[in-house]
Parts: C-alpha cells; structure tokens; sequence
C-alpha cells in the first residue's frame, strides 16, 4: 500500500482524519480549513519565485520526476515527484550541491514552505519525512533540510537525520491503519478546528458520548480510563466521589475533577466546588481582544461597560501593525477616564496581551490608577476552573454563554476563523467584512458580561439568570455525607435523635458514666484514670556540694548565703540484666558576691546544673524514641510503669530537643566526612509537617490555632559506615548538589534529574531499573517488546551478579562484562520497536548510558542504592509512628538522632552506649574501646539480705538456664565464693 506525504501529514493530525481520507470520503466544508489550504498554495508559489530569484533559468527543472533528474545538471528542482515502493512524496523544491571531491555522490537538500512566521515539530516531521523518502529512492542518506517561513521568508536547516526512526514508526502505523478495514477510534483534539471533517466528527462523538468531547481531558487520563473500561461519558459520571479537601491543601487551588464535569453534562445542573469569590469594586469594564498569533499582531481591542449615561462599547482597529501604538493609547485613554475601572477578561490571552503592550510600549507609573488597573484585572476563567462547573464540554466562553442563551449573530465566526476572516480583510479591504469582526468583538464583551454576573450570583449563593426551571446549582459541600459516629452505618442516621443514642453506646461513655456506679472496681479504676498520681520515691543517696571560697568573676572571696537547693533528681541506673530507677537528693547551698552580686557555683565537676531528671533517663528516654520506634507518649508510659516517674510526652519531647541541640555539630561532621569519601548513596522521601495559622477571623482575646501540614522532603547521604538525614521544603536538588559540589567519587541514586547535574561519576540503582521492567511486564504480558528489552537486560546482568557473589565488588573481575553491555546498548539502537513501552526504556537505557554500568570499572562499589534505601526504611519506621504529627523543629531533631543511631548501627556500636558516654562524637567514642557503658558505672554493694535470697533461689528446683536475669545469679554465685575463701583465710591466720 502506497504511502503518501499527504497521508503522513493527515496521520500526525488525526488518524481518523488519514483513515478517512483513505477511503475517498471528503467532509462538508470548513471555511477555515479551505483558507488555511488556499493559504499555503499561495505562500508556495510565492516562496518558489522568491527562491528562485538570481538563479538561471537553465539551472532549474519544473515538477520532474527524481529519477528523470537524478543525473541531472541542475540546482534547483521544483515539485519533484520522488517515488519509492511504498511511499511518495511531492516535495516543494530540492536544491543540488556539487560535491567538493571527485567521485562523491552530489549533496540534495529538500525544501519545504511553510507560511507561518513560528515554525513547529510536525512542520520538521513532514520536512524528514521527505528527507526519508529522497534517502530510499537515492539509496544514502539524506542529514539536512531547509525550511522557507513566514512573511521575510527566513531559511532555517533542519537536522532530518534523528527523526527518521520515528518516521518508520508511524510509517508503520500508517500501513497498519490504512490496510484496516474499519475506522479508528475516534478522538477528538485541537486539530478539529480546521478540519473538513469538524462537524461529522463531533455529531458522531455526541452521539458515541466519547470522553474526548471534554475538552479537559488528557491523552493519558483518557488511556487510563479505558484501561478500567470507561469509554463514554456517561459512565465517568457515575465515578464522581465527595472527597474531603485535606487541611493541608487549603492554601492550595481545587483540583480539576472529569469526572464531576461529565456529572455536571448528565444531571444538566451547575455544580460549585469550595466557596469560590468574585469580588469587582469598581466599575467592571469588559475586555476582548482580537490578533493573528503568529504575527504576534493584536489588531482589534474591543471593551463594553456600563455608565450612568447607558452602555458603552469602543472598538480599537488596527490596519496594520504600525497601529499597534495607536489602538493601545486609544485604550489607555478611555481606561483612565473611567472611575475606579475593573478589567475583567476570559482566559490568560488578555493577560498575556497587557504584559506585552506594557513591554513594547512602556509600563504606566506604578502608584498610577492605571498600573493598579492593568495588575488587578480579573481572568475570570481562573475562577471558573475547578471550581464552577456548568453543564458543557468545555470551559470556553462560546459554550458556556450559550448554555445561557446567548446567541451570536454568526455562529460560523469563532476564533480560529476570525484570522481568516481577517487575512481575507487585508487583501480586499471590503467593510463587510471588517463589520463582521467588530461586530463579533462586541458580542464576545456582551457574552462575557452575561457569564460574570452568572458568576458573581452563584458565587453570593443567589441563582444565575437565565437559569432554566428544571436546571439546579449544587454545592458539593452539600454532597458530604453528616459526620455521624460509625456505629451507624455509612448511610447516616435516619433520625436526628439517633446521634445522641449512638454517642451513649460508646465504651468509654458507658463505663465513666454508666458502669461506674454499679462497681467498686471501675469506680476505683476510673479514679486512677482521671487523677494522675506520682508515686512517691524515697532517696537512695545524698550528695552535698561544696561551697565556693571566692567569686570567679571578679575573685572577691566576701560571698554571702542567702538560700539552699534542695531537690531530689530522678534517675536510672543500669545493672547486668537491666536498669533500675535511683533517686538522689541534692543538697546545694547558694552563695552571692557582695561585690557583683552574681550566684558563686565550685568551679569543675561540682559546678553541674540541678535537673529534675538525670542523663542516664534522658538518654534511655531518646533510645526508646529514636532506636526502638516509640512514640513520645508510650515512652512515657513505659517509663511510669518501670521505675514510677510521673513523666508525660512533653518531657520525652524535651529530652529528644536537649539531646539533637547537644550532637548538632556531630551530624556536620558526618557530612563532611560522607563528602570526603569515595562512595556516596542518595535517595529522598516526602514527609508531611504540621504548621501552625491564627485563625484571623477570631477575636483577638480568642484566637483559635489551627494545624495545617505543609509536605517536605527528607534527603539521605549515605555511605557503608555514615547516615545522615536532611531536611528540605521541596524535591528540589539546590541542597544536595551544594553539599556535593566538592564530592569527587562515585553517586550511586535513583533516576530523579536531581541528580543529573552533580559532576562525579554516578551510577545508577539497577534494582529500580529492573522493579519498573518487572512491574511493566505484568501490567502488560502480551508486550513482545518489552519482553525483548527484558531478557537482554536480564541476560546482562546476571552474569554479572554472579561474579560479584564470587570475587565481590572488584573492578579486575567485573571488566570482562564490559563487551556484553556495550552489545546491550548497540542493540538498542538498532532495534526498531513497535511497543511504546519498550520504546520509552529503549530511550532510558541510551539517556543513561554512562551511568548504569559505573561499576564496572570502579572498586566497591555497588550496582544498586539498597544502602540509601535501607536509610529510608529506618525513617519510614520512624515516620509510621509518628503519623505526620511532627512540626518542622521537631522533625530537624528527629533527623539529627537518627543520623547518629543509624551511623551507630552500622559501626556495630550501641546508639544507647554512645548516648550515655557523653562524647559528642562517634570516631572518639568508637577509640575509646571500653566496652558497654552501662557496664561502667558504679555496681552496687551485695547486702547479706541479697546474698541469702540468692542462696535460697539456689536452692530452689526451677532452672535458671534460659531467665533473663541468670547473669545477675552468675555474680551472686560468685560473690559468695569469695565470702567464703575470705573467712577460711582468717580461720587459718
């Protein structure tokens, strides 16, 4: 089957477009789409004389065939019809270079004409694809070609070579399509307004209910609804759920729902997301502009308002781009004798097209009424999106005034066609014809105003005019279902009263309130659960402090007593098999200068600060909240019930602040020591923080707090034997790559660009590379392709995981894959896939070429990011406990402990040992070598009652073989042995 350009032109438009065409049909009529033609003809013709203008007449060969002039002597060609097996193509004009050396094929570069002034990607793929076909009749390849554009018929030459694998794909598609004897599916896009076909297509599309006749919906999202079987409209009506709007999402804009639009077509009802506001204090004034926009020419400014006197609608024309000026400072003037005026528009167009005037022709004074004016005008389509939804295919403003009976005198004049209009203007200069388009002008201000007073009503809650009977305006926030309690089901309670049955049916409802009067035991239960009570601890130990004999600011020795300190401190002490709560008494006299008056402490050791509770339980606190995974809460309960501490979450709060302040500068060491290393793995994870707002609108006496969460990002570096955690508000990489600006050894991370532009060799996780494989290969079984690029991926590197099981990570021993990866990758490059899947990983694999296989040539250095992965892991442990509830301050603290616990971890030290050692960093406390801390601090004296009771446990028939406390039975056993060698020694004596 013959392939023509024209085929390939229409097939990259719209493939129903080239299938229909295929089958002799022609549509019924679009002025538009005959002007654009009509256009194009007239810019060849005019680019061919230009082109040929100073060249010889002899020189240059009319619509011949390429094989008649192929050994031709001349320069230029025009119409050149090039024929191959397949296909054809009627290119505009092929130029002939002589070749500099003897015996060298001459150059043939082809030319198209394109008369727009901006030149596009499908206007180079039909300028290759000429190139593809000239290259397969001449048999070499053709690398080059010239674009002849816009009004000064500027040349710019195109690299046709890279597109030529595409161009055999969709030459592939194109035979696939055309040998098919029925249609394709039919999709609507932004190509229909200027095709023959627009009116056949969209009466077909109406009656099919096709999910592209909403304008808001994507390729991708149209894909993924077919993939659930949703082909219609109708259908994704029915898939519209009440969502909650999360409280960290308040300060962002709605999320745009086709779903509830396609409700919004069924139901033929107006639906309002949110509490949407259209404030106008001012006098509203309708803006509408008119341009051809690749000229990049605004030529009508059109405005309509209201006054006392009546309505008010100028015009601004310009003949050409001279009058530019003109119409601006017409604009201007009228805008300034306005009082207090309000620019509204429809669509970012206006917007654009005040910035642009303002940058041309100079921006007003900035304290100016019209500076204000022109910074405060109102895209009243910003408003309408996603959060008002009216009953039609699209947000524009044609369909939405005529949901609300607004008519426009002609129908046929939208605004693709005005630029034809306009072109058919500037030849003929007929007034009809420019009545035709001041008039269409007007009627868009009019529509406009008609659709912001609907606006403004429905956002004041009123209904919109024009509204019919039967129509209704829905608020979603009416669609919520009543926040009921759960013991009802989800269909809500049918009566008011059975809420307040329901709350009575509630467990703790019924036993402070119900059961506690019928038992002594819940009465005695309840009262220890209502009233919190400290146990009361008697002191182990006294320890008096020294006085001071002399002030150590300005050495006077005439010191005063005014007062004592005596408090009790609340600590832990470890034993072999445990710990054991220990209260000391402290008992401090305060001495003042009589000369500066400043409190005197004992220089040294003496001269600590008095807490209420001790290092050894700060520390044994944070272990439970950073190592083990518990919430500030329940280490709180667990250390009331060990050792009788009345101790809530605030104070395990305070104990994880004091600690992350005191190792702060130990986590910057870390760094610097992970940035100085030869290995680094990275990876990132998102986290949600709490951030507190007043809530304004509460008296001042009265402000209510509210937590709203903010999500943010927390970084890992790791290296085999350091972690370290950072925190940033975005998934931007500025932070990573300052920190590893210096870094020169090798980045092992993910696929996120992030990591592009970082200088070291890097490599990427072959483990994410072949989960996406693995995960595409089952969404998609039947994909030959895919399976293709799978198995010779898998056929890589698996000899390459085995040799690393057996020689490790050594660069001598992984060399010899080298030639099999690089057969991987010129295997991609020339293979030709039809799949987009395997496609898209073909590109993956030579985008990342240098960055998949770094290993290889590099000592030690893993082929996957489990390092950095397993970091996450540990935070998301942390992360799971925590429920999001953290706020930034507290998760910076966080961070640092886990920093420190997770480099512990993977030294094979103790993070609570390093904690109690009171060393801030980890290489002092890992030379230390003294083996548990725990085990260091003072032991206790065996009193005789203790000895005895040991003996007894002795003596008794149970095994302490496998108790937990059989250690502490070790040292008993001992102790008594040495009690009794001592007494036989003095027997003997």
């Amino acid at each position: 089957m013959m392939i023509t350009a024209f085929n390939f032109d229409s097939y990259m438009k719209c493939t129903t477009k080239c299938w229909l065409y295929s089958q002799g049909k022609s549509g019924s009529g679009n002025k538009y789409s005959e002007w654009i033609k009509s256009r194009n003809e007239q810019y060849r013709k005019e680019g061919i004389i230009s082109l040929l203008d100073g060249v010889a007449p002899a020189k240059v060969t009319m619509k011949p065939s390429m094989r008649l002039c192929q050994d031709g002597d001349w320069q230029i060609a025009i119409e050149v019809l090039v024929l191959t097996r397949n296909f054809e193509s009627c290119i505009d004009a092929i130029e002939q270079i002589p070749s500099e050396t003897k015996g060298d094929a001459r150059q043939v570069i082809p030319i198209r004409f394109v008369p727009l002034n901006k030149i596009t990607i499908e206007h180079k793929h039909e300028l290759a694809f000429d190139a593809w076909v000239l290259s397969e009749m001449l048999g070499h390849k053709i690398t080059v070609g010239r674009i002849i554009h816009g009004d000064s018929h500027n040349t710019i030459s195109v690299n046709v070579a890279p597109m030529f694998r595409d161009i055999q794909k969709v030459a592939t598609k194109i035979t696939a399509l055309l040998s098919s004897s029925s249609p394709p599916e039919l999709v609507l896009n932004k190509h229909c307004t200027e095709c023959e076909f627009q009116h056949s297509c969209r009466e077909q599309a109406i009656e099919k209910d096709e999910l592209s006749l909403l304008a808001g919906i994507t390729e991708k999202r149209r894909r993924k609804l077919n993939s659930k079987g949703i082909f219609a409209i109708t259908p994704l009506s029915y898939t519209f759920r009440v969502r909650r709007r999360s409280k960290r999402l308040i300060e962002k804009p709605e999320k745009y729902y086709d779903s509830l639009k396609a409700l919004a077509i069924r139901e033929k009802k107006t639906y309002i997301v949110g509490s949407p506001q259209l404030k106008v204090d001012g006098t509203p004034i309708y803006l509408d502009v008119e341009s051809i926009p690749d000229r990049d020419f605004y030529y009508l400014i059109g405005i309509f308002f209201h006054t006392a006197q009546g309505e008010n609608h100028y015009s601004f024309w310009a003949n050409t781009k001279k009058d530019e000026l003109r119409i601006w400072k017409e604009f201007v003037d009228i805008l300034s004798a306005v009082d207090n005026p309000v620019l509204i528009h429809y669509g970012s167009f206006e917007t654009v097209f005040l910035r642009r005037m303002c940058q041309r022709y100079g921006e007003p004074l900035e304290e100016s009424k019209l500076a204000k004016t022109i910074k405060s005008s109102i895209n009243l389509l910003k408003i309408i999106y996603a959060r008002i939804y009216f009953p039609t295919f699209s947000n524009g403003l044609k369909e939405i005034a005529s949901s609300l009976d607004f008519s426009w005198s002609d129908p046929a004049l939208f605004s693709q066609n005005s630029i034809a209009f306009r072109s058919e203007w500037e030849q003929s200069h007929a007034p009809s014809i420019k009545q035709k388009l001041l008039l269409y002008n007007i009627e868009d201000s009019k529509a406009l105003e008609l659709v912001t007073r609907t606006v403004d009503a429905l956002c004041r809650g009123a209904s919109p005019e024009k509204q019919n009977p039967d129509d209704a305006v829905v608020y979603t926030d009416q669609l919520k279902p009543p926040k009921l309690y759960h013991l009802i089901d989800q269909g809500g309670a049918a009566l008011p009263k059975f809420v307040e049955i329901n709350k009575a049916a509630y467990w703790d409802y019924q036993r402070h309130r119900v059961f506690v009067r019928s038992s002594r035991t819940i009465k005695k239960a309840c009262k220890k659960y209502f009233k919190c009570w400290e146990k009361r601890l008697h002191a182990r130990s006294t320890t008096r402090h020294p006085d001071p004999t002399f002030c150590l600011d300005c050495e006077n020795s005439a010191l005063v007593k005014k007062t004592t300190t005596d408090m009790l401190v609340y600590d832990i002490r470890f034993t072999q098999s445990g710990a054991k709560g220990w209260v000391t008494r402290h008992i401090r006299n305060n001495w003042y200068c009589n000369k500066c008056g400043s409190l005197v402490r004992v220089q040294g050791k003496e001269s600590i600060v008095l807490r209420k509770y001790g290092p050894n339980l700060r520390a044994y606190a944070v272990n439970l909240l950073i190592q083990l995974k518990m919430s500030q809460t329940k280490v709180a309960e667990l250390l009331k019930e060990l050792f009788g501490f009345n101790l809530n979450g605030y104070h395990t709060s305070f104990f994880k602040s004091e600690l992350a302040n005191f190792y702060a500068d130990s986590v910057t060491e870390l760094i610097n020591r992970i940035v100085a290393g030869p290995l680094i793995h990275a990876d990132e994870t998102k986290v949600d923080t709490n951030r507190a707002l007043i809530d304004s609108l509460a008296d001042e006496k009265d402000k209510k707090t509210k937590m709203l969460q903010k999500s943010g990002y927390i970084w890992i570096l790791a290296s085999l034997k350091e972690v370290v955690y950072l925190y940033n508000e975005t998934r931007e990489g500025e932070m990573v790559q300052g920190l590893l600006k210096s870094f020169h050894g090798v980045l092992v991370s993910d696929f996120y660009s992030a990591y592009d532009s970082i200088s070291s060799p890097q490599q990427k996780c072959l483990i994410h590379l072949m989960r996406d494989i693995n995960d595409d290969l089952h969404r998609h079984p039947y994909d030959n392709d895919l399976r293709k690029v799978a198995q010779e991926f898998a056929n890589v590197l698996r000899p390459i995981v085995e040799t690393i099981d057996k020689h490790g990570l050594k660069a001598y021993f992984l060399a010899k894959h080298i030639p099999s990866v690089e057969k991987l990758f010129n295997w991609l490059l020339g293979a030709d896939f039809v799949s987009e899947i395997a496609e898209g990983y073909s590109k993956r694999f030579l985008k990342n070429r240098d960055k998949l296989f770094t290993f290889l040539i590099h000592d030690d250095v893993p082929w996957n990011n489990n390092n950095a992965e397993n970091a996450v892991r540990a935070f998301a442990e942390l992360r799971a406990v925590i429920h999001g509830a953290w706020s930034e301050k507290g998760l910076r603290e966080y961070i640092i402990l886990l920093s420190l616990c997770e480099t512990c971890k993977r030294r094979g030290l103790s993070f609570l040992d390093f904690l109690l050692s009171g060393e801030r960093s980890i290489d002092q406390f890992a030379k230390r070598k003294r083996g548990n801390a725990r085990h260091n601090q003072r032991r206790h004296k065996v009193r005789p009652s203790d000895v005895q009771s040991n003996i007894a446990d002795q003596k008794s028939p149970i095994s302490y073989q496998n108790h937990p406390r059989r250690s502490i039975h070790l040292v008993m056993r001992k102790a008594i042995m040495m009690m009794k060698g001592s007494a036989t020694m003095g027997s003997n004596t």
